[in-house]
């Protein structure tokens, strides 16, 4: 589940025209986006089992002010109800976090926005038991 909604998440980003890139090596073309796994737990209640799944997603930008990451850190909040959409399972999607820090010393990067997003999934009974 943790992989899906990652890759989804990643669809979502790219196809609003944000880079997304695995490291620094080509850091000169900014803003780039960084999509990181922050945690997974599970619950099972009554019939259902609920993922409880964290993605984070690094920003890196050249611009000396807080506008870039603010804005798109709006645009990708704006899209979260496209992923319920897509997938079935998502009960429920947050931007649970949006920070915007000083990155000087890293070269060319001069903020690094953190947003922190949470996504509360079900998965049927069908599904629990086919995995045990």
């Amino acid at each position: 589940m943790v992989s899906r909604i990652k890759t989804q998440l990643y669809d979502l980003i790219t196809g609003l025209g944000y880079r997304v890139a695995d490291n620094r090596n080509n850091q000169e073309d900014l803003p780039w986006l960084l999509i990181r796994t922050g945690g997974h737990s599970r619950t099972d209640m009554f019939d259902l089992r609920y993922d409880i799944i964290t993605i984070n997603v690094d920003i890196f930008s050249g611009y000396s002010g807080e506008k870039e990451i603010l804005e798109i850190a709006e645009n990708i909040a704006n899209h979260l109800s496209d992923l319920r959409a897509q997938n079935e399972t998502i009960i429920y999607a947050e931007q649970k976090t949006c920070k915007v820090l000083d990155d000087n010393g890293t070269g060319p990067v001069r903020k690094h926005g953190f947003l922190s997003y949470r996504f509360l999934c079900s998965v049927g009974l069908e599904d629990k038991e086919a995995e045990e």
